[in-house]
């Protein structure tokens, strides 16, 4: 073995080390916040989940096991545990080499279809900007782009936007471009704020059955898909609907946002989740009742998901955030190829990869799960 491989097996090993650790300590606190989430399901049922991935843990533990059973009133032994998921079966299924580039909203609509993705005003590219077809400007030109808009637009960085991070909408009114907690923003303002490798683009207005239950957020919807190891086909995994609580306009859990399960046919799960576990029949704000309400398009969705994620072949398992337009046209807002949430979409109808479980369960068992290849050693 090279000096560089035994360096990135080393790396290797912590990182996976670091990971499992970061996940023990996050659902230690959802057991200080939510105990009840915790009680000892059926002894036949827990013992099933630990014999399943024992393969891939040496000592798996019961907790996420029993979060997400207790929660969903399910006992299924497929139910991941957020530290194998991130810290192993994520890393195995893509080629974290490639998921920075792909994962760069810059990039986007120039590989796929422009017309899926919000329009782009201006990008900042390693601080230099660059217009919506690529073409280099100066920062004059820039500012005079910016200054020419007259419509809300969002501001967001282009790589790591992950819980509404860093992600303003501006409107548009008299006094300029405002955000919700009434600053002005100029040219300046933003260039100081985002400094380099960030976005600004038109901002979307949703589908009306899509912001029903708060206006005042884009209430996405988080699809994962996953390219099968085995067969190569495409599988829609689990969908979720993300919705904001009151004023806030982003709909993430650290926000105090909600997620509510999308079953195969477009219908809400019975009830939504907070982020400790915490079961709703209806929606804080609105009162909206999730039972018998059904997303429209749900359907073109699903399709333009899987036909993406046919197309990216060094990433095996794609998380898209995506809403519906105000014309019924589904638009994606955000491709994710790493550090992607579970939480969520495993607290209803079972585990996160269903009947494909024993094959990735035996595809990161047997593959070389060690290989870190980030560090490059000088010669």
């Amino acid at each position: 073995m090279s000096k560089q491989e035994t360096a990135n097996n080393f790396a290797a090993g912590i990182a996976r080390k670091y990971l499992g650790f970061a996940y023990r300590r996050r659902i230690a606190d959802f057991k200080r916040h939510n105990p009840a989430a915790f009680l000892p399901r059926p002894i036949e049922a827990e013992r099933s989940h630990l014999a399943l991935w024992k393969s891939l843990s040496r000592h798996p533990s019961l907790e996420w096991y029993r979060f997400f059973a207790n929660v969903s009133g399910r006992d299924d032994a497929r139910y991941v545990s957020e530290d194998i998921y991130h810290s192993l079966i994520e890393r195995v299924l893509n080629d974290m080499n490639y998921a920075w580039v792909f994962a760069d909203k810059n990039f986007y609509d120039r590989h796929l279809n422009p017309e899926l993705f919000p329009r782009t005003i201006l990008r900042n590219i390693s601080g230099e900007y660059w217009d919506a077809d690529f073409r280099l400007l100066s920062n004059t030109r820039a500012r005079e782009i910016f200054e020419a808009q007259r419509s809300d637009l969002v501001v967001k960085p282009s790589i790591d936007s992950g819980g509404g991070k860093n992600v303003k909408v501006l409107q548009h009114d008299t006094r300029g471009y405002c955000s919700a907690d009434g600053r002005i923003w100029d040219f300046n303002g933003i260039q100081k704020a985002w400094d380099r490798d960030f976005l600004i683009q038109e901002r979307i207005f949703q589908h009306a059955d899509y912001s029903a239950f708060n206006p005042s957020s884009v209430n996405t919807v988080r699809l994962m898909t996953l390219r099968s190891p085995v067969t190569g086909q495409v599988v829609p995994l689990k969908g979720i609907l993300r919705m904001g609580i009151g004023s806030i306009e982003v709909d993430n859990e650290k926000a105090g946002g909600v997620s509510v399960g999308i079953l195969r046919d477009g219908m809400l799960n019975d009830y939504a989740c907070t982020k400790y576990g915490d079961k709703l029949a209806k929606h804080p704000a609105s009162n909206l009742h999730f039972t018998g309400y059904k997303l429209p398009h749900f359907d073109r969705m699903l399709a333009v998901c899987s036909e993406i994620a046919s197309q990216v072949p060094s990433q095996r398992l794609l998380s898209f955030d995506m809403t519906v337009d105000q014309h019924g046209t589904p638009r994606i807002l955000e491709i994710n190829t790493f550090g992607q949430g579970i939480h969520f979409v495993q607290t209803f109808d079972g585990g996160l990869f269903g009947e494909q479980t024993g094959e990735i369960i035996d595809f990161c068992h047997h593959c070389n799960s060690s290989r870190f290849k980030h560090i490059r050693l000088i010669a």
